[in-house]
């Protein structure tokens, strides 16, 4: 009875050390050994970017490198560049090229960008822009420093003079005064 046992207990550890073999085997596979030097590519005006300093980076769901710039949102597809830019005769566009942030929505598809002049949202697949504002939105500072959303669909603004909410049922903005500089 014992050997019939102990014959099941080394089975079962061959099967597992087999398979644990073949795991570590896989996960070795796609490590970068010691001796091997990354490659890199350096991308830049040559295929189309705006702006070389670059301050912010999201990719979407389909893949798509979106780079915010000092000269507006590039979105890289792997063979060309695509520049959005602001426009001062058109109100339904990049609200402005100085990009400081942005924050990719993968259950809305687009991406919240965050500007000196305020915020922008770009709907990918409608390829549309909407902007927030002071004047028009009641922004507490139009310099945006940080955005996101929260597990209420609500957006959050970080400006230089104070937090924001942008509830994106009603399309309304509520400002939060934060002491101090």
């Amino acid at each position: 009875m014992k050997s019939k046992r102990l014959l099941t207990v080394l089975k079962l550890g061959v099967i597992f050390l087999f398979g644990f073999s073949i795991l570590v085997t896989e996960v070795n596979a796609d490590v970068i050994s010691e001796n091997e030097v990354p490659i890199f590519t350096k991308y830049g005006r040559e295929i189309g970017l705006s702006n070389m300093s670059i301050s912010s980076i999201v990719q979407d769901k389909n893949g798509f490198m979106w780079f915010g710039t000092q000269g507006g949102l590039n979105m890289y597809d792997s063979n060309s560049m695509e520049v959005f830019a602001h426009d001062p005769f058109s109100s339904d566009l990049l609200l402005n090229n100085l990009i400081q942030t942005m924050y990719y929505d993968q259950d809305e598809h687009v991406i919240w960008i965050g500007t000196y002049q305020g915020l922008s949202k770009y709907d990918i697949d409608k390829n549309t822009f909407k902007n927030y504002t002071v004047e028009g939105n009641g922004l507490s500072n139009p310099v945006i420093v940080s955005v996101t959303k929260d597990n209420e669909d609500n957006i959050w603004i970080g400006t230089l003079e104070g937090l924001n909410r942008l509830n994106t049922t009603s399309d309304e903005i509520e400002t939060y005064e934060i002491p101090g500089d």
